[in-house]
């Protein structure tokens, strides 16, 4: 979706006003704050081209060359595209020893087909990366079917549809001895999460609980949480892996930072809603990510959820 604000906007001036702030001894922070906080992902994108085009270097070339840390991560992830942050937070995920099964769920539950489709225009490779780096089983199963970018985006199903799904996911859980996971594959990675939210509440209607409680009674670990997060809406999933980046003890700030490089402010104000609602009791999303972060990395991710 466009954001709005992008039509009076002077990329040439933004340009010159980070590169007045990055060039010469010392950084100013919050002249590049004031910048990249209020703009939108198409804005930033028109800056970073002024930016090139005027001053000869690329602008992530020259944050990364005067910032460091979180704060760096942030600058760069928010002049990133969409598409490169998930790119970077794919191979963060595959890269060295073991997966990172926790940022590839991130990356792919929340995707809409377009966008892994989109993925893998921009680098062909990946698919292949990721699928060489899971190891085989069930989680395997359902990240290959996923990376098809083939799942049906319908927001609603025929009632008829919907109990026939509900039944045959518990026929296939908890009304037999075992876990059928091959139904739980196929049907959880074929439905949208609005037309999942429709069979759940088939399942709850008839057997007393969420096909979410369902899906957590059968199934455990890195396959539990990816058909969970399946459940879940783009927003929703974001609202609920932010309250976890932040919740326990220290951040994860590979996270925090991705979800806002990736995310549109529009998208964000609408996170930051779901997560007033499903965690009422950190506060809010601005007062969350405020205790939990510090300096110039805390003040730029304020700048970008006011408003």
């Amino acid at each position: 979706m466009a954001e709005s604000g992008s039509h009076h906007h002077n990329a040439q001036h933004d340009a010159e006003v980070i590169h007045k702030a990055i060039e010469g001894a010392g950084t100013d922070e919050k002249a590049i704050n004031q910048v990249l906080g209020h703009r939108t992902k198409e804005q930033i994108q028109e800056i970073a081209k002024a930016y090139e085009h005027a001053y000869k270097n690329k602008l992530t070339s020259d944050i990364k060359g005067d910032t460091s840390g979180s704060y760096k991560g942030l600058l760069v992830a928010l002049v990133n595209t969409p598409v490169q942050n998930k790119k970077e937070l794919i191979l963060k995920a595959t890269k060295g020893l073991g997966t990172t099964e926790k940022y590839l769920i991130d990356v792919l539950a929340p995707s809409s087909n377009h966008e892994i489709i989109e993925l893998y225009q921009n680098d062909p490779k990946i698919i292949h990366a990721i699928i060489d780096d899971v190891s085989s089983g069930n989680f395997a199963k359902i990240v290959e079917q996923l990376l098809k970018g083939v799942r049906d985006e319908r927001e609603s199903i025929p009632d008829d549809e919907a109990h026939t799904v509900a039944e045959r996911l518990f026929k296939a859980g908890e009304g037999k001895l075992g876990t059928d996971e091959k139904v739980f594959n196929e049907l959880i990675t074929k439905y949208s999460p609005s037309a999942l939210k429709q069979i759940s509440h088939d399942y709850q209607k008839k057997h007393k609980h969420t096909l979410e409680q369902a899906i957590k009674g059968e199934t455990s670990g890195n396959y539990e949480d990816l058909l969970v997060g399946l459940l879940k809406t783009k927003h929703e999933y974001f609202a609920d892996r932010l309250y976890d980046a932040i919740a326990g003890l220290g951040t994860d700030d590979t996270y925090l930072i991705y979800a806002f490089g990736v995310l549109s402010k529009h998208d964000l104000h609408k996170v930051a809603h779901i997560f007033n609602e499903r965690h009422p009791k950190r506060g809010g999303l601005a007062k969350a990510v405020k205790e939990d972060t510090s300096g110039d990395y805390q003040d730029l991710l304020m700048q970008i959820l006011s408003e």
